[in-house]
């Protein structure tokens, strides 16, 4: 008898949860006519991208990699190889630029550096030289 006490009321409250719970799903948020930044504008711009290739010519000469930019602007770029640079062999400098305005978009040359407070480390390699082609 007591243990019927107790299990019809944890029913219930277990159903009663999952019917709430159905309720609270089941309500769609209506979008937002507004953006995170206010109304939209009045009128609705298309961008047209063109794809930008880059070709490691100094390597097997075979497409690096390509991108999207718009399609008014220029690209340019190359791969790098730098043999003595076990750790980042290759490297590029690319990009990408609107001739008739200032935006631009520029991936620099990478650079590795490495620093140690071990003092045999630092005899061995002074400041400025070269540490796996890292300086």
């Amino acid at each position: 008898m007591k243990k019927t006490l107790i299990v019809i009321p944890a029913v219930i409250v277990i159903l009663v949860a999952i019917a709430a719970g159905y309720y609270f799903l089941s309500q769609q948020a209506q979008p937002s006519q507004e953006g995170p930044y206010g109304p939209p504008s009045g009128e609705a711009t298309t961008v047209k991208y063109k794809t930008a290739s880059f070709t490691d010519s100094q390597g097997i000469g075979t497409k690096a990699f390509t991108m999207l930019i718009p399609s008014d602007w220029q690209a340019e770029g190359t791969i790098r190889w730098a043999l003595d640079n076990p750790a980042m062999p290759a490297y590029g400098d690319f990009r990408a630029w609107n001739p008739n305005g200032h935006e631009e978009f520029h991936f620099f040359e990478n650079q590795a550096f490495i620093s140690s407070d071990n003092p045999l480390f630092q005899q061995t390699f002074p400041p400025g030289s070269r540490y796996m082609g890292a300086l």
